[in-house]
């Protein structure tokens, strides 16, 4: 085989080099064109720093190393060895250009800071066969189980892109992009434009913090390689080299983090797991943050070999281990400290004065305890029952019987106390065991005052109040929500009628939250009032002995409201903040998007809720979480700046901010071209309609230039930190919305056909024996109006069919679909169209 370097532009081919050990036969004649994705140690950075493209770099270089030096392969290519950019177009030409037999694309992925699972991905046509030619379907099913299982983490599969991004994202194959021919159809760039077979892999995610320590690690990115190595092997039915590896993790067996430093000994080699020396202070100037623990051998002996580990201050573990010819073995080592169990944090704080009489006393151990042996150690003086609820053996409550107002109190925890491997306990914190610990606190005035009203939403005598308000009342500590029922309603000013609705209680920040969600819109134009009775009681049985009242009128002019996301249907569409390039200053297992199902606006049946978590990383100078929903979102849509662009956000009174993006001059794409909200400070509590009037121009600072003119896209929620504002929280956003005037005038009367969807409150609510319901269409389509009982079964169906636009209206007499009359109680009537669902609340009384 002839021997040759060649460079292309950025781009580089490697070829076996002669006098290298080829064990393995079978992939002459056979190339490969290898393709670390992205380029640029600053592209898609991870965790802590350290990037996907650093990452998958390594891995490449080690897998073309590997099939150079053990097997009989005609030619690995690569797109890069160096740590540098190169563009999509110049790796798919350059791949095309040397004929390679088949390519491969490594990656990691990102996500939430919890996602950790590998994927591989062929190239799939619409019907959802495999695009011609074959081959990657067949390289993605062999390489799946051999990363999985090396990495050690779940997966979700090797499978088609078209059926995993949908259908809708793949291209047709034979269309053309800057020049470039589309082979295979695929989404991705590069699978769908190079000519050849191909598949491409996601080793774990980077935005996981300890998937990313790992990740540092340089051996750690050759147990990947040699996973993908195993598979292309067992794609040309090449039986592998006889190997023996050994890897594994060493952490401690109290908190289960990994050790630094760590010495392993086996078959006459010794590796030591990462420090902070050798290599996290690349990426961290705490010695403490970074960690993985992790060691790993090749070419061990054959047959049984002791293993021993050690590390200072940890008793010494010794194993025999024989390892396998054909893969990795694993042997994870946890590892017990010598150093004698004591008290990490405790509340209240050794001299606290004024505790509440109900606060318990939690102690988290920096060890694990046995938890019979520190029950039998505690006491407390002057003496009361105590009751203990471990939440871990690290953690414990200790709730006493009865405390007395305005007494100290010392708890003792004494040197009896054992840890959970025997050793005693250094209650004093001096490292010798044998120790008590001690903390003195005295209780304050027990509290005889009732809840007091602080806020509300709307604000009292608010006008101009939305139709569907969640109407809250907040008060100065929390409540006891079983003294709410009953006591809590809202009626119509002028007439007293109670409008039917659901209540949801609350705590927050030692807050106390009432929320009441009409079923229904409201009249416009129309005085109501919350009326909150005497009888609400604070969680100490403190009751309320004056009423209150949140008095608002409603809008005389409905708004036409087109919904975005109501998250009935998830929050996958969403990206997390970590997956955005723009998102900085955070603290990354601390920040995430997922679905709320228990803080929700309850109109319509909700039940799901996007909740926003953060985490501010204090030593950073700047602050932003991108929350992005893609172009191709279902919910995202085009619109302009005749448009109040809203959300519900519940707030948790952080002081930190809340913003609104949109693209700008859509379908044309850029940086620039993002505009901003100005920010909104987050200074209230519970539900509150958060606005961004398009139509006044005002406009925040970011990427673009402050006007908004062109058609506009959602973007993203942001949120940013303000300094001295709470640097762990989270807010929960719900109906996200486009709302606009409807307005009428003299010379341009209101149009017959309706702006948008609606099905309005049936008439009369309640009734008996019938009621009427309206609904209106602003264009042709088929609709099904259906009445369903509150199990969710169909009880009869009123509409069916299709329909012109305008204004419909339909009549139920009570009856189900055979003609008999329904009992009394609650039912709902849904419209549903291909474009739109809504549900209405019905009341049939006798």
């Amino acid at each position: 085989m002839m021997t040759k370097y060649l460079a292309i532009g950025l781009l580089c081919v490697a070829c076996a080099v002669p006098g290298m050990a080829q064990e393995v036969t079978g992939l002459a004649g056979w190339s490969i064109y290898l393709d670390p994705g992205h380029g640029g140690s600053n592209q898609n950075v991870g965790a802590f720093g350290y990037s996907e493209a650093q990452k998958v770099l390594a891995v490449g270089l080690h897998l073309r190393d590997l099939l150079l030096e053990t097997t009989d392969i005609d030619t690995v290519f690569m797109s890069r060895t160096t740590d540098r950019d190169v563009s999509l177009s110049q790796r798919v030409d350059h791949a095309n250009r040397t004929g390679a037999s088949y390519f491969h694309s490594i990656h990691s992925n990102a996500g939430p800071p919890d996602a950790a699972y590998t994927l591989l991905l062929w190239p799939q046509l619409r019907s959802g066969a495999e695009a011609s030619p074959p081959g990657g379907k067949r390289m993605a099913e062999l390489m799946i189980p051999y990363l999985t299982d090396a990495m050690r983490v779940p997966t979700v599969g090797a499978r088609g892109e078209c059926d995993f991004y949908g259908v809708e994202s793949c291209r047709s194959p034979g269309s053309f992009s800057s020049g470039l021919r589309n082979y295979k159809g695929s989404r991705n760039f590069v699978q769908g434009f190079t000519a050849m077979p191909s598949s491409l892999s996601e080793g774990g995610f980077h935005t996981n913090p300890r998937q990313n320590q790992l990740n540092m690690n340089a051996e750690w990115k050759r147990l990947e390689a040699r996973a993908l190595y195993w598979a292309i092997l067992a794609f040309h039915g090449a039986s592998p080299p006889a190997e023996r590896l050994l890897a594994g993790v060493i952490s401690d067996i109290d908190t289960g983090q990994p050790i630094n430093g760590a010495t392993v000994t086996a078959g006459g080699q010794t590796y030591t797991t990462d420090t902070w020396a050798s290599l996290f202070s690349q990426y961290s100037s705490d010695p403490d943050q970074l960690r993985n623990g992790f060691y790993y051998f090749e070419a061990l002996p054959a047959g049984s070999l002791a293993v021993r580990v050690e590390r200072e201050g940890y008793l010494p573990f010794d194993a025999v281990v024989s390892p396998a010819d054909s893969f990795f073995t694993f042997l994870d080592v946890a590892l017990i400290s010598t150093r004698p169990p004591g008290v990490a944090a405790v509340s209240p704080a050794d001299g606290a004065e004024a505790v509440r009489l109900i606060d318990p006393i939690v102690i988290d151990f920096d060890r694990q305890m046995d938890r019979a042996s520190v029950e039998a150690a505690a006491s407390l003086v002057p003496e009361t029952p105590l009751s203990f609820l471990w939440s871990s053996d690290r953690r414990v409550t200790v709730v006493p019987d009865t405390l007395l107002p305005l007494t100290t109190y010392t708890f003792t925890l004494d040197g009896t106390a054992r840890g959970r491997y025997g050793h005693g306990f250094d209650g004093a914190g001096t490292g010798t065991p044998g120790s008590a610990f001690s903390l003195t606190f005295t209780t304050g005035y027990p509290d005889y005052q009732p809840p007091a009203p602080r806020a509300s939403y709307p604000r009292v005598n608010a006008r101009d109040t939305e139709l569907r308000p969640p109407i809250s009342m907040v008060f100065d500590e929390p409540l006891n929500p079983a003294s709410v029922p009953g006591r809590v309603w809202l009626e119509a000013s002028a007439t007293g009628t109670r409008i039917p609705g659901r209540l949801d209680v609350y705590a927050v920040q030692e807050q106390g939250i009432i929320t009441f969600f009409p079923d229904d819109d409201l009249d416009p134009g129309t005085a109501y009032s919350l009326e909150v009775r005497e009888g609400i009681e604070d969680r100490f049985r403190n009751a309320m002995t004056i009423p209150r009242k949140v008095r608002f009128t409603t809008t005389a002019r409905p708004p036409e409201i087109t919904r975005l996301d109501d998250f009935e249907a998830g929050v996958d569409a969403w990206w997390v903040p970590q997956q955005s390039g723009t998102t900085t200053g955070i603290v990354i297992d601390s920040t995430n998007a997922q679905p709320d199902t228990t803080t929700v606006l309850r109109f319509d049946d909700g039940r799901q809720a996007l909740r926003l978590s953060y985490g501010w990383d204090t030593t950073a100078v700047d602050w932003l979480i991108r929350t992005y929903l893609p172009p191709d979102a279902p919910a995202n849509r085009t619109f302009d700046e005749s448009y109040i662009l809203e959300a519900y956000v519940f707030g948790d009174g952080s002081g930190n901010q809340f913003r609104f993006a949109v693209d700008d001059r859509v379908p044309a794409t850029a940086a620039g071209h993002h505009e901003v909200s100005p920010w909104i400070t987050i200074d209230w509590l519970g539900w509150k309609r958060v606005s961004w009037d398009l139509s006044t121009g005002e406009t925040g600072q970011w990427l673009g230039d402050g006007v908004l003119d062109g058609t506009l896209r959602f973007d993203s929620i942001q949120l940013t930190h303000v300094p001295g504002a709470a640097v762990y929280g989270q807010l929960v956003i719900d109906n996200l919305q486009l709302v606009r005037a409807v307005t009428t005038t003299a010379a341009e009367p209101l149009a017959e056909t309706p702006a948008a969807y609606r099905l309005e409150p049936g008439y009369p609510n309640p009734f008996n024996p019938s009621t009427t319901l309206r609904f209106h269409l602003p264009e042709a389509t088929a609709v099904t109006l259906a009445i369903y009982d509150v199990m969710g079964r169909q009880v009869a169906t009123l509409v069916q069919g299709q329909f012109a636009a305008g204004t419909h209206a339909a009549t139920w007499d009570a009856r189900d679909a055979a003609g008999r009359t329904v009992s009394s109680g609650i039912y709902l009537a849904r419209l549903e169209t291909p474009a739109f669902r809504q549900t209405r609340r019905l009341l049939l009384v006798k």
